[in-house]
């Protein structure tokens, strides 16, 4: 049955007609891997395993048996060499003749379970967990020093969410910290600033996210992953309308597997089911554009005072409507069917929120801060 997606209003349901097929099983079953794109080929660590997988030809090369890569890592381009993070060690493999190496100075942080990204020719790790508490923690490794550097924190502690890339800005989705997340929040180096943005369609953790070139502008994806259930959703977020696009579903639940994306097409590799085992199983979708369907959908700032000591004011010319206030781990916190457009004592701790509004005929939705 298909994942709720509890901010429906967000949504934008796309007619692609762009469909899931199976590409050629990896060597072994695995899941709690990674993988990366290297000269235009695909490779994929895991356990004690390196494989490399060939899109042009649709086959797979086993490169490595021996080398102990661990779980839940999280495997990084950076110049020519193929960084994996995830805890204290950083592994580095040379594709140009398959030879590892530790980086060194190693992480100063040891969160497990991160994310990681490469951008302007550094590496960034994000997240993860000290087996005591959750980390927002963010941090920069320049090879051109051999230095780490401390950043800006995240706004969300959490372990195992996702990370990539888009237009030059770093995006974090879902992750865990007692609770699954929809928390999805970008940084941009040149303001040195993070900023939560639309939630994800749904919380999830354990899936994967990248970047796609879609309509000549970078956008990003997401799917799969946990939520009390093993998820096969596909979605796609598009940074300048800030906007999630519904997407064709997957042909299989997946939850700790990995994903590549070449251009405008998305690979995605293993993972693990509600059977308990490890899937071969591999995917591969091209998409050439998004065509949407008409949606009376808008995004406005109706609600005043914002920031907000309590007392709201809703400015719609509409007599009934529907409002809903969320935190950021989806929880929705206030539900009113009402014609009264001044609510107040609303029963909310200092901090951010977001809010959706419904009328007959319109979708209203925002950020709504508490003092």
């Amino acid at each position: 049955m298909k994942q709720f997606l509890t901010f429906l209003s967000f949504l934008f349901i796309t007619n692609v007609n762009a469909q899931w097929s199976y590409i050629k099983e990896m060597p072994k079953a695995l899941s709690k891997h990674t993988a990366t794109l290297y000269n235009g080929k695909i490779y994929v660590f895991g356990d004690k395993y390196t494989f490399l997988y060939d899109p042009s030809i649709n086959t797979w090369k086993t490169i490595d048996t021996v080398t102990k890569i661990g779980e839940y890592k999280t495997a990084v381009t950076l110049l020519d060499k193929i960084y994996i993070t995830g805890d204290d060690i950083t592994l580095i493999f040379n594709p140009s003749n398959n030879d590892w190496d530790t980086l060194k100075p190693p992480i100063p942080k040891n969160f497990r379970r991160n994310c990681a990204v490469a951008l302007n020719n550094k590496l960034y790790v994000m997240g993860g967990d000290s087996g005591l508490y959750f980390s927002n923690s963010f941090l920069e490794f320049d090879p051109a020093q051999n230095k780490w550097n401390y950043k800006e924190k995240m706004i969300t502690a959490r372990r195992l969410p996702s990370a990539s890339t888009a237009n030059g800005k770093i995006y974090v989705s879902g992750g865990f910290a007692n609770d699954v997340l929809s928390a999805f929040e970008v940084y941009n180096p040149l303001s040195k600033q993070w900023d939560l943005i639309q939630q994800l369609p749904s919380r999830r953790y354990q899936h994967v996210q990248g970047k796609i070139m879609l309509n000549g502008n970078e956008k990003i994806f997401i799917a799969g992953g946990y939520n009390d259930n093993e998820l096969i959703d596909f979605h796609i977020y598009d940074p300048l309308s800030e906007k999630w696009f519904e997407m064709k579903d997957m042909n299989e639940y997946r939850y700790r597997f990995c994903a590549v994306s070449i251009d405008n097409c998305i690979y995605v590799f293993g993972g693990f089911n509600s059977s308990g085992t490890d899937r071969a199983t591999a995917e591969k979708i091209c998409i050439n554009s998004l065509s949407i369907k008409p949606e009376n959908f808008k995004k406005s700032n109706l609600i005043y005072p914002n920031p907000s000591n309590g007392v709201i004011n809703i400015n719609i010319t509409e007599s009934d409507f529907l409002f809903e206030v969320f935190d950021i781990y989806s929880h929705k916190i206030i539900y009113k069917n009402s014609i009264n457009k001044k609510i107040e004592n609303l029963p909310l701790a200092s901090g951010l929120y977001y809010y959706r509004l419904k009328t007959n005929n319109n979708f209203y939705n925002g950020k709504l801060i508490i003092n």
